[in-house]
């Protein structure tokens, strides 16, 4: 997602070539020829921009002679032209096998949100019944979370309105649907980015697992509980909290710590403000926006 975030704000009108594997690739790259992954070394010869966002760090090492724009997660890149890292803490971006030479785009400033999370949402009147959001992402560590929190919720909020979603790759999404059926909880699956951005800003809380839809959250002005569901993620929800970002959980905690936290936040309208101010401060919501014209000023020539 934050790679098509990145070439959508790029300024040209060719389609993208997209090397890599997955159902949803055409989706999410519309208009893009897709490749399989095994061609990407040949096909990176005759780009002029290669854009890497892979897991594993060393498909970065290939040498090419075009633009490498590698957008990472990990600390452990060694070979790129521009390193973009939209995250923190600051520890991880220290890239000690890269030269002076090398552009780093590091920190929230430069984090890849798609246009629809990139507009603060509207305070709501005071009188609207509270609305909390849980969303979880992919995995099976988030899905059992989020069925921890579902089964325990009973009789821990009153008049709340809850909202579930999930992505496509949810581990069972037949229980969950009948859980929410029975407890009268909207669910929405798979959601576009316009519909996401706009089901989060209408939350008065929101809990979500690690990944993107921090930074998005954030960038939103939504107050924010997170669970670091994969272990990289441990550090950066911890960072986050320690600037006052979110309410971070406790990556081996019980769902009794979320609701803890969801119930300070409902009731505690300045530190809801204060939690939300600084998760805007932090995810402005323009770094696709820096990072794109940065690729356009090193393929232009225009030294930093």
């Amino acid at each position: 997602m934050r790679t098509a975030a990145l070439i959508d704000a790029l300024a040209w009108t060719e389609p993208p070539i997209v090397s890599g594997e997955g159902p949803d690739l055409g989706s999410l790259f519309p208009g893009a020829r897709i490749e399989p992954a095994a061609r990407f070394a040949e096909l990176a010869e005759e780009a002029r921009v290669v854009i890497i966002d892979h897991p594993n760090p060393h498909v970065a090492d290939l040498e090419m002679p075009a633009l490498k724009v590698v957008i990472d997660d990990c600390g452990e890149i060694g070979s790129a032209d521009i390193i973009v890292a939209g995250s923190g803490p600051a520890s991880r971006h220290v890239y000690p096998k890269l030269g002076e030479q090398v552009l780093r785009l590091c920190g929230p400033r430069y984090a890849l949100l798609r246009a629809a999370f990139t507009k603060p949402r509207q305070a709501t009147a005071g009188t609207a019944a509270p609305r909390l959001l849980l969303l979880a992402g992919s995995g099976t560590h988030a899905s059992e979370w989020l069925l921890g929190l579902l089964a325990d919720i009973e009789g821990e909020l009153d008049r709340v309105a809850l909202d579930v979603v999930v992505g496509a790759s949810f581990a069972d999404p037949g229980l969950l649907q009948e859980i929410c059926n029975a407890n009268g909880h909207w669910l929405g699956c798979n959601l576009a980015a316009d519909a996401l951005a706009e089901r989060l800003s209408s939350a008065s809380v929101a809990v979500v697992t690690g990944g993107m839809i921090v930074p998005e959250t954030l960038a939103l002005g939504v107050p924010c509980v997170a669970f670091p569901n994969e272990p990289e993620l441990v550090e950066e929800i911890a960072w986050l909290d320690g600037e006052n970002a979110l309410c971070g959980l406790d990556p081996c905690g019980n769902p009794a710590e979320a609701w803890n936290h969801v119930r300070e936040l409902l009731s505690d309208e300045e530190r809801a403000v204060a939690l939300a101010t600084s998760g805007r401060r932090l995810f402005d919501g323009q770094g696709t926006a820096r990072v794109a014209a940065a690729i356009e000023e090193r393929l232009a020539g225009v030294p930093h």
